[in-house]
């Protein structure tokens, strides 16, 4: 077989690929699923949608994965699904991914990476399982000429998946971790990941509020994602993704994508968004991010103390207001007795003037004397927090 050429490999994605309906895994923080499918749905041209422990499976054309990653908020990262087989010795590995028309998915790419995981399965040494896939790779790219090397990364990574001897092989489109949006350089101690931060405002139901304030805000990643959210305003347009490296990339239709994206968002946030840190320096960093994601005057900051504050005074009669706010844990920010009394505090300064819905992240429940349920136990961090909810009636 002859050395593939620019023009062939075209005329092989474009009847191969670029017109095959396609399967793709978005994966989420778990527990947050139906706020994920609920985005997933919402997604231009999508077929079939199920969600699954720690993500949502959906099918569509492979502009699908453009708009998935442009659009999906609560989203860790998109993966493009290649094959799924039973394997439960590495010569079978090898035959099967051996198969594969890998240069549609690497193109003349010099280079790859995979990130393996097994459970549950005989194959489970992951460089063993690593170099197999590489072997079957190269096995299939050698007689086009391409000979991709190995790599610890690489811009095209390759997702193997060893579940009870089944492999599932998937490209990761998204490339870096899609709570990067692009905005977030500065951050304070303890930065709550932007996609976590949207799927807690996904699952207040930020949409129902004309007023949301966060009293410790931060490097204010609540806000952000909620302005964010109110301006319609996709959240990948500050950044790139892996699937630009793909030889199925079509750049004119990726800035036409993201054009519309632009041209749907609102001028400004139609609810107001108000921000509270008793540290000036992280406020500053505040603003700077909300400038980066273009939301910057869409949100008030100012130096306030969370526990000396007069809620009452945010709220107009009548007003759908929420509070929404990830409090130091007393784990790694100070004492856990000085964290209690911040608790205390503002349990007791949200009773006097009622009239709030709250969300509040925390690791122990108990700290909270307000009317509030958990709704969701997760972890931040690697901590094991819990999401509380509920209104405080107006006294």
């Amino acid at each position: 077989m002859s050395k593939l050429s620019q023009r062939a490999l075209e005329r092989r994605l474009k009847r191969h690929l670029l017109k095959a309906e396609k399967r793709f895994l978005a994966v989420c923080a778990p527990g947050f699923e139906p706020h994920l499918e609920t985005e997933v749905r919402a997604l231009p041209d999508v077929g079939e949608v199920a969600s699954v422990r720690g993500g949502v499976e959906f099918s569509g054309p492979l502009e699908t994965m453009y708009h998935a990653n442009l659009r999906l908020r609560t989203a860790h990262r998109v993966l493009l699904r290649i094959d799924d087989f039973l394997a439960q010795t590495y010569p079978v590995l090898f035959d099967r991914a051996k198969r594969i028309s890998w240069e549609l998915y690497f193109g003349f790419a010099e280079e790859f990476s995979v990130n393996v995981s097994a459970k549950r399965s005989r194959l489970r040494h992951h460089k063993n399982i690593a170099a197999t896939l590489h072997d079957a790779i190269s096995t299939s790219l050698e007689p086009l000429g391409l000979r991709p090397k190995l790599e610890d990364e690489a811009s095209i990574e390759l997702f193997a998946r060893m579940f009870q001897d089944r492999c599932t092989l998937s490209l990761n489109t998204s490339g870096e971790h899609l709570h990067k949006r692009g905005y977030r350089t500065d951050i304070n101690e303890a930065p709550l990941r932007e996609t976590l931060a949207a799927s807690i405002l996904k699952a207040s139901k930020v949409e129902d509020y004309d007023l949301i304030l966060d009293p410790m805000c931060g490097s204010g990643t609540f806000l952000v994602e909620a302005a964010l959210m109110k301006r319609k305003l996709a959240p990948g347009l500050h950044r790139h993704f892996a699937f630009e490296h793909f030889p199925s990339f079509q750049r004119s239709k990726w800035g036409r994508f993201k054009s519309e994206a632009r041209d749907a968002a609102l001028p400004q946030s139609p609810a107001r968004l108000i921000g509270c840190d008793v540290d000036e320096k992280v406020l500053d960093a505040a603003r700077a991010n909300a400038a980066r994601a273009g939301v910057g005057e869409d949100i008030h900051f100012f130096r306030a103390d969370a526990r000396r504050l007069e809620y009452s005074s945010f709220r107009a009669p009548g007003q759908r207001a929420l509070l929404i706010t990830n409090p130091p844990y007393g784990r790694r920010l100070g004492g856990e007795g000085e964290v209690k009394t911040l608790y205390g505090a503002l349990s007791e300064r949200l009773q006097r003037a009622g009239g709030w819905h709250v969300s509040l992240i925390t690791p122990e429940p108990e700290w909270v004397h307000l009317p509030l349920t958990s709704t969701l136990d997760f972890r931040n961090g690697g901590l094991r927090v819990s999401l509380l909810q509920g209104y405080v009636g107006e006294r």
